[in-house]
């Protein structure tokens, strides 16, 4: 009865980490052109390597973010993947 029951919540705990990363990609690679509606192609590339590569930076190096509660590494990556988006936005608007 206990493996099963270890069994079962290990498998809970898969579904969360799967989805959990499946909502990152999609947090990187679509929400922020469908939010904000690029204008320029460049944007789809940019953003999720700029996203990504901050994303990493911070993770690897334990940044530590004064005032910002990170609740979990994959709600910091949605909310680097919007910030990113919104940057390219007035990237877009101002410079190109």
């Amino acid at each position: 009865m206990h493996t099963l029951a270890m069994a079962v919540a290990y498998g809970l705990y898969l579904v969360i980490v799967i989805g959990a990363i499946g909502l990152a990609i999609i947090a990187v690679f679509w929400l922020p052109d469908r939010l904000l509606g690029f204008r320029r192609v460049e944007g789809i590339v940019v953003v999720p390597l700029a996203t990504i590569a901050i994303w990493l930076l911070l993770s690897y190096g334990a940044v530590p973010l004064p005032g910002i509660l990170i609740i979990s590494p994959h709600k910091l990556l949605a909310g680097l993947a919007l910030t990113c988006g919104l940057i390219w936005c007035f990237v877009e608007d101002n410079w190109l």
